[in-house]
């Protein structure tokens, strides 16, 4: 029984892909296909107007629309920021944006 939950549990975590980004037709997650880190950074979306509206029209998305709802849990990678625009902490682990910076 023991070794049927690890096994299970194994899967679970190896299938998972983490945060995925919702810029059309960007393909860029979390963790690789070997369950190795990306090392890409994720950004919050906005969940507020006219932020969120600006966000979805910058990555020719539209909330409500095709499958597409912007939740708590949506996010942009690195890929769409400038470099200047992003700001990186000590070790370069945790990063933020420059204020008032949107997606490309």
């Amino acid at each position: 029984m023991d070794q049927e939950k690890r096994e299970k549990s194994h899967l679970r975590k190896q299938g998972s892909r983490g945060k995925q980004c919702a810029a059309a037709e960007c393909n860029s997650f979390e963790y690789n296909h070997d369950g190795s880190s990306s090392g890409l950074h994720f950004f919050k979306f906005p969940t507020k107007n006219p932020a969120k509206r600006r966000w979805c029209n910058l990555i020719k998305r539209q909330d409500g629309r095709d499958g597409f709802r912007v939740n708590k849990n949506t996010v942009i990678c690195e890929k769409h920021f400038r470099k200047q625009e992003i700001i990186r902490g000590l070790g370069g682990v945790r990063c933020r944006l420059s204020k008032g910076k949107v997606s490309q």
